[in-house]
Parts: structure tokens; sequence; C-alpha cells
């Protein structure tokens, strides 16, 4: 079939590690139930999830590293529950100021929500930050003398640019790979 074996059992076994997981803090909160029942929180969660298991191999991140961050890859959005339809179902640059400010304040509540699940206060931290990007952009805004950028923040936040280029790419038939180099 093309598929190398041990990518498959990898595959296999994240797949089942990921269900264990999310089996386990499901039943917790209202906003899990609800995000795990809309089909597009789930298609850009596994997406974030592969795309960020990619880059936890390249530098070797294995057990608890790579599970717990990529299931925070999967719920960084969780926040957006709490947000009105709208905001959940709309582009950013289609909402009203109203609604953007809504928007805004995703972050924060995915934040609390995760505390509240018990994840890790670095997970908790990347969350909070995940659209905030090194060159300036994004949100919150950091200002000077604020701590780091949480870094895997940043890699949820690549993550996310590069599913948002590919998705973009299928739409207008584009290369996404040449296209995200730009």
């Amino acid at each position: 079939n093309g598929v190398d074996e041990k990518i498959l059992k990898t595959a296999q076994n994240f797949v089942q590690q990921s269900e264990k997981l999310i089996e386990e803090v499901v039943s917790k909160t209202q906003e899990l139930k609800s995000f795990l029942n809309d089909v597009a929180n789930i298609h850009k969660g596994a997406a974030l999830c592969l795309m960020s298991g990619l880059f936890l191999n390249c530098i070797k991140a294995t057990g608890d590293v790579y599970n717990e961050v990529t299931l925070l890859c999967f719920f960084h959005d969780i926040g957006m529950m709490k947000c009105s339809e709208n905001v959940r179902k709309l582009k950013p640059e289609l909402l009203s100021k109203e609604e953007l400010d809504e928007y805004y304040i995703h972050p924060k509540l995915s934040a609390q929500i995760l505390a509240e699940l018990n994840f890790k206060p670095a997970l908790v931290e990347a969350a909070s930050q995940h659209h905030i990007r090194r060159d300036g952009s994004g949100f919150p805004k950091l200002s000077r003398g604020d701590v780091l950028l949480n870094p895997i923040a940043e890699l949820i936040g690549m993550c996310e640019d590069f599913i948002t280029t590919i998705g973009e790419c299928e739409r207008e038939g584009l290369n996404p790979i040449i296209e995200f180099r730009k």
C-alpha cells in the first residue's frame, strides 16, 4: 500500500493514545462536550495534532511531552465554545467590532478551561499565547518587558498558519509549500 509499516504503527499508537486521553478529559466540562460535537473543531484539532506531531518528532519529543503537547494542540481553541456562533463560524475579518472583541478573548478563555482540566501551567500559558507571533503580529500584544513567547504557543501558531495556508491554497489551486515560504 506504499505506507511504511513503522509510520503506520506510529499513527495507530498516536490514535489510541489520543482516544484514551480525550476520553479521560471529555466528561469534565460542557465546553469539551460541545467542542467534540463540532466537526470543524475535530478537523482542525486533528490537523494540528498531526502537524505538531511532525515537529515534535523532529526534536525527538516522546512520551508525556509528545502526548500532552499534541493534546493541547487539539484543544487549544476550546475557549471558542464560550463565544457566540458567529465568532465560532466566521473568519475574523467578517466579524463586527463586538464580535471581534469576543474573538480576541478566546485564548484567555481556553487557558481558563485548560487550567480547570489540570493541564500543566506551561501548556495553559501556551493556549493563552497561541495567537501571538514573534514578529509582533497577532494578539494579545506583548509589551516590552513581558516574558518571552512560550515555545509551545509558537508551535501551535506555526501549525495553525500552515494549515490555514493549505486551505487557502486548496481553494486557489496553489502549492502550499511554495506559498508558505513566501
